[in-house]
């Protein structure tokens, strides 16, 4: 298990390490950021949508799922943490990933 989140990705050098920042007020989120520093690939998501951008380029907008099913359940995992009792989870808990 990595003691920080991305920890091994950096050392490994496999270009999978990314930065995760979530914002919620009154118990709602707001705003999502995903960032690749090696890709320089940014991922955001907001009330007007979802946006994806690449190093200097103005963002494009992304789809995602528009309906919210609130009985599944889904999981981002990196490679090198996909084991153990994660995977155990995941598997008895159904999630999707």
């Amino acid at each position: 298990m990595d003691p920080i989140d991305g920890t091994k990705e950096v050392i490994n050098r496999n270009g999978e390490l990314t930065v995760n920042i979530g914002l919620i007020e009154h118990h709602r989120p707001v705003l999502g950021v995903i960032y690749l520093p090696v890709q320089e690939v940014r991922y955001y998501a907001e009330v007007n949508g979802s946006f994806r951008r690449l190093r200097v380029e103005k963002p494009r907008e992304i789809c995602t799922e528009k309906e919210v099913y609130p009985m599944v359940l889904r999981a981002a995992v990196a490679r090198s943490n996909f084991r153990g009792a994660e995977a155990l989870f995941i598997k008895r808990n159904c999630v999707r990933r």
